[in-house]
């Protein structure tokens, strides 16, 4: 039996079993067909993956440049690097972004440097996140690296080669930006296995999104991982689930889609350990009948 003829009976017969987040069957439709509803966050993307990291959800550093060039990113790079710059401007960048705030960003490269005897420089975007989880003001949340560049701008600051080399690197060491538009309230999502919409053989991405369409049927937006992710906080162990959508950068030139995983926990008597990454999506990649996807049900015109 295939999933649905046409999204318009499945729209009806899934409000019977949607409320608070959760996957839901339908009756008169296969088990590995599930329903449920899921609220925008209108979380900006760096604040989703903060909230990510600090739940403990692995996500891997090629998945967490999609998220953006964040602020945070930047304000580590002032905070580390303010002793190559004119006395102005670093009483600029010490008002800006407070004394323990400065301390905290020093105290945490130093524990990462630690760690990591191997590496001779320490890893700005990783202090970054782990100032970004722990601090408990985000002081950089909401703003771009272009807002941030601005305000000092308007305060005085002059941008010597050292305050300059650090806005480029921040600016080009991302791939893509990942374009997450908001939704409006809450959408329905459909997660089925590949089988359930009619394939029997091993299809390709654009065969997937194809069926999908004819099917009523819509690919989810970027946002959709990340907020599936925070949201299901019970992906039954050993589960692997992948998001239908059109692919994004994933490392040049290959490209990917969201990927939630749920494995065991290395630590014991504890619950699966959970993960966001960005699974390889080629042209020419093919799919089994049993790998389950997520994507969307529009809502009623």
């Amino acid at each position: 039996m295939a999933i649905v003829e046409r999204a318009s009976q499945l729209r009806i017969d899934a409000e019977v079993v949607l409320g608070r987040f959760r996957w839901a069957t339908i009756p008169g439709y296969p088990e590995t067909v599930h329903v449920a509803r899921l609220a925008n966050s209108r979380k900006i993307p760096e604040e989703m993956l903060f909230d990510l990291l600090a739940k403990g959800v692995k996500v891997g550093p090629q998945t967490q440049c999609n998220f953006g060039n964040t602020a945070a990113e930047l304000l580590v790079r002032f905070a580390m690097k303010r002793d190559e710059i004119g006395v102005k401007e670093r009483e600029i960048v010490e008002e800006t972004l407070g004394q323990p705030f400065l301390e905290y960003v020093t105290r945490t490269a130093n524990d990462i440097k630690g760690q990591q005897d191997a590496k001779k420089e320490v890893d700005v975007i990783e202090v970054a996140r782990k100032v970004g989880v722990d601090d408990p003001t985000r002081r950089f949340l909401g703003k771009t690296p272009e807002e941030v560049i601005a305000d000092l701008s308007a305060r005085g600051f002059k941008f010597n080669h050292h305050m300059r080399d650090i806005f480029d690197k921040a600016d080009t060491r991302r791939t893509i930006r990942l374009l997450m538009p908001p939704y409006p309230g809450s959408m329905t999502l459909v997660m089925c296995a590949l089988k359930d919409l009619g394939f029997n053989n091993h299809p390709t991405p654009e065969q997937i999104l194809k069926r999908l369409a004819e099917l009523g049927l819509e690919p989810c937006l970027p946002r959709v991982g990340p907020e599936l992710r925070e949201a299901w906080t019970e992906q039954p162990e050993g589960e692997t689930v992948l998001v239908a959508m059109q692919p994004i950068m994933r490392e040049l030139p290959v490209q990917g889609i969201w990927e939630l995983k749920s494995e065991k926990s290395d630590k014991p008597n504890a619950k699966p350990s959970l993960s966001l990454f960005l699974e390889e999506a080629l042209p020419s990649h093919m799919y089994s009948p049993d790998v389950r996807f997520v994507a969307v049900l529009p809502e009623a015109a």
